[in-house]
């Protein structure tokens, strides 16, 4: 049962075009945020914690059709966003299925906490000699599409 307190952001409102420069922020459980504590666990393995962590990225247009990516990304599909974690120790293993929320007003001044869904972070581009650290999501387009027919 899910307690009453709960609110659930709608995915109605997904960004169909994701403005340039917008401001990027995901929420998730990079293995890299998590901590050992206690002894071996029942299985033999150590206990892990995981700490929710926020990233914040900007989105770019000029970034996503500026380095040489993996076949499978397709603009229209997909966005990257630039990494900055790595700096911090903390790769984005764990941030698969995170949204990618921005504010529902762009040109506001203040951020208030009315989220609008960009689209769900699915991978990890490595830094490499053609582009920094990036992370790949969905767009949320197609996210919100998939919830409606329940099919990809």
């Amino acid at each position: 049962m899910i307690p009453r307190y709960l609110k659930f952001a709608p995915i109605e409102g997904s960004m169909e075009e994701i403005p340039d420069q917008i401001s990027v922020i995901a929420l998730g459980f990079p293995v890299d945020n998590s901590t050992l504590y206690g002894g071996p666990n029942l299985y033999g393995g150590v206990w892990k914690a995981l700490g929710i962590t926020s990233v914040h990225m900007t989105y770019l247009d000029e970034t996503q059709a500026k380095y040489v990516l993996h076949s499978s990304f397709d603009v229209d599909r997909h966005f990257v966003t630039e990494y900055q974690g790595i700096d911090e120790k903390i790769s984005p293993p764990g941030l698969s299925g995170a949204g990618a929320w921005c504010a529902a007003s762009p040109a506001a001044a203040v951020w208030t906490a009315n989220p609008v869904l960009a689209g769900v972070y699915t991978s990890w581009h490595k830094r490499s000699a053609r582009h920094p650290d990036l992370v790949q999501a969905t767009r949320g387009h197609l996210v919100k599409h998939l919830f409606e027919t329940g099919r990809q």
